[in-house]
């Protein structure tokens, strides 16, 4: 926030005794959307002040605060919560527009078009009730992202990407990645399933393991630790992951068009697919 006590719509706030994640990405009209994590909001700088040669250009749209000058979380926060983000990490959008935003909340949000300051988000992502008979929420399941978050001490989602408009989420403490069906095929939010299931997971048998190379000593071709972004390449012909806890990066190819994906056909960082 430039040395200030509090933020503007030009500041950002990356780094306050550790770095955080961050994403950014271009919406289709050339604006260019930022997580502030340290601040706890995502800021939109339009395209029109982006050209070349511009110092401290103004942000003109703030979601997770009400204003460009607050960056506290909102009284009473809790994973439901739709108007306030928390330590925001992770943005992509889809292609009818929708922009994802991920957060130290163990969710992602889901914000629709048009875009307006201070706006609520349309969905949370993540967020899975207690089931009868139990006194806390089980991690992973088909619902739940990350391992509580901030909430209990545990990890959040990080990267996100979309094909079409499915959205895959990088659910880095679970060392999976989890797809989720296109938005108008989710059942409504109600209080037993607050947040639309998952519909694939990659890198874990199951939807309720989430072990780092799904237990062994050593990765393969189709297992992860901890990945924490990923890039789309071809449409989705091959997703290219960042496996951060194997120190390397992968490439996935698509198997034919139903979005699931086999194992790495390439690997940078590592001799062979078997060491981390």
């Amino acid at each position: 926030n430039e040395g200030q006590p509090a933020p503007t719509q030009k500041t950002l706030s990356l780094f306050t005794g550790g770095i955080f994640t961050l994403a950014m990405a271009f919406d289709a009209q050339g604006n260019l959307w930022v997580t502030d994590p340290g601040n706890n909001r995502v800021l939109r700088f339009p395209v029109g002040s982006l050209v070349a040669g511009t110092t401290e250009p103004p942000a003109d749209l703030v979601l997770g605060q009400n204003d460009f000058t607050t960056s506290s979380l909102a009284p009473g926060f809790n994973q439901q919560t739709k108007t306030t983000l928390d330590q925001p990490g992770g943005l992509t959008f889809d292609q009818t527009g929708r922009l994802y935003v991920s957060d130290s909340g163990s969710r992602v949000l889901q914000f629709s078009p048009p875009f307006n300051t201070g706006a609520g988000a349309a969905r949370v992502l993540g967020v899975s009730q207690v089931l009868p008979g139990q006194t806390t929420i089980t991690y992973p399941t088909n619902y739940t992202l990350g391992s509580g978050g901030a909430f209990n001490g545990g990890g959040s989602p990080e990267g996100l990407f979309t094909i079409g408009n499915n959205l895959f989420v990088c659910d880095s403490p679970q060392s999976r990645i989890v797809r989720y069906d296109d938005p108008s095929t989710w059942p409504l939010e109600s209080q037993t399933t607050f947040s639309p299931p998952q519909l694939t997971v990659i890198g874990q048998t199951s939807f309720t393991v989430g072990k780092a190379n799904q237990g062994a000593t050593q990765p393969t071709g189709g297992t992860f630790a901890g990945v924490s972004a990923a890039a789309v390449y071809n449409n989705g012909a091959e997703i290219w992951i960042v496996d951060a806890g194997n120190n390397r990066v992968v490439a996935l190819p698509q198997n034919g068009s139903t979005q699931t994906f086999g194992s790495a056909t390439r690997v940078i960082g590592q001799l062979d697919y078997i060491y981390n």
